[in-house]
């Protein structure tokens, strides 16, 4: 017996095993192994792995730019070197740029270049947040991380930039 939209599908434990095995509607598919993914387990749905880390990383970007021009941005301008000039151009323009990174990161045919972007932004503001550490600025007043674990932190930004647009096998 059909079900009320006409696809035959009678459960969603049947929707759920035909849309992990890409058989939804007859499309061609991918062995569901074949593609890596994040599931939970409590509902058995999957999450491909370049969505993951894709939004997850485009909500971060998103989440760092809103403090560009709120509350936290005279923080932030006390954390640009002297060398680099009007700091509040800076810091505007990094703004600008993790925005457009959040977005660029969710469009497949740019995604790799807007990763490649990123990890190049993420080195270059990296002195920024040395000078804040050196300097024990506050950010919202509490004190900016220390070097070390901000740099551990960076490295995992940057590694899961590279698997938000690594191939699958």
């Amino acid at each position: 017996m059909r079900d009320a939209v006409g696809t035959g599908i009678k459960s969603l434990t049947e929707l759920r095993h035909r849309f992990t095995e890409g058989r939804i509607n007859g499309a061609p598919h991918l062995p569901h192994r074949s593609v890596p993914r994040l599931s939970n387990p409590r509902i058995g749905m999957a999450l491909p792995r370049k969505l993951a880390y894709g939004s997850a990383l485009g909500a971060m970007f998103l989440l760092t730019a809103s403090a560009h021009w709120g509350k936290r941005r005279a923080e932030l301008v006390r954390m640009v070197p002297k060398a680099m000039g009007n700091a509040r151009i800076w810091v505007s323009l990094t703004g600008f740029a993790e925005i457009a990174i959040a977005a660029g990161l969710q469009i497949p045919r740019i995604a790799l270049w807007t990763a490649g972007i990123a990890v190049i932004m993420l080195c270059c503001l990296f002195p920024a947040n040395v000078k804040a550490a050196r300097e024990h600025l506050t950010i919202s007043n509490k004190p900016v991380m220390p070097v070390a674990p901000r740099l551990t932190l960076q490295i995992s930004f940057i590694a899961a930039l590279v698997g938000s647009v690594w191939p699958d096998r």
